[in-house]
């Protein structure tokens, strides 16, 4: 991800005396906000002081003055998403073409976001526990990489079922620790490229 974000320029919502732990059951509810005026202030002062390369990587080339201010103006209100939830963590656009609800989801400190339970309640939060959504992995022929926010695409219907992922819910309070005990080694040593070698454990 990069580590510009343009969301990193706003200020953060208050965080209460209740934090994240793990992820998931334990986020603070999302609340819907209206958007501050001051955003696009923000993202427009971002835009224009991008160098040449900026420009020529998203946009093809680099414009005058005039053209600059519509392409920064066009692109605001492209990415702006009618409706906006936040928590003391989290802040997550969401647009909504049925049957799909697309959740752009960053932290207000523009931190990475590790924890996949997160976005697990995230989505339950904001469309349903028993809807069904997924994260794309793109083509890198039309990869997306501006800074550090997260998409998930989720289907309306809570009857509908990809047809690829776990058929039975298997959650557990702990992960499963395998031992090595058995084999007397708890680690195997990999040729890499080059000539090099790494050693990986050999269980999780």
């Amino acid at each position: 991800m990069s580590s510009h974000s343009l969301s990193s320029t706003l200020p953060a919502a208050p965080r209460t005396s209740t934090q994240i732990g793990t992820g998931g059951a334990g986020i603070q509810p999302l609340v819907e906000v209206k958007r501050d005026v001051r955003e696009n202030q923000v993202y427009r002062r971002v835009l224009l002081e991008q160098s040449d390369e900026f420009y020529r990587r998203y946009f093809g080339g680099v414009p005058d003055a005039m053209a600059k201010l519509f392409l920064v103006e066009q692109t605001i209100q492209a990415t702006m998403a009618p409706h906006l939830y936040v928590n003391d963590v989290y802040r997550v656009q969401v647009r909504r073409k049925p049957p799909v609800v697309h959740l752009d989801i960053s932290r207000h400190d523009g931190k990475a976001i590790t924890h996949w339970r997160d976005l697990q309640a995230i989505k339950n939060q904001l469309v349903g526990p028993e809807c069904e959504g997924v994260q794309l992995f793109p083509a890198d022929s039309r990869l997306v990489d501006t800074a550090p926010q997260y998409h998930l695409w989720v289907i309306e219907d809570p009857n509908f079922r990809f047809s690829f992922g776990y058929d039975k819910r298997v959650v557990l309070p702990e992960p499963i620790r395998y031992s090595t005990d058995t084999v007397g080694t708890s680690s195997r040593t990999i040729p890499a490229a080059g000539g090099a070698r790494f050693t990986v454990p050999l269980a999780a």
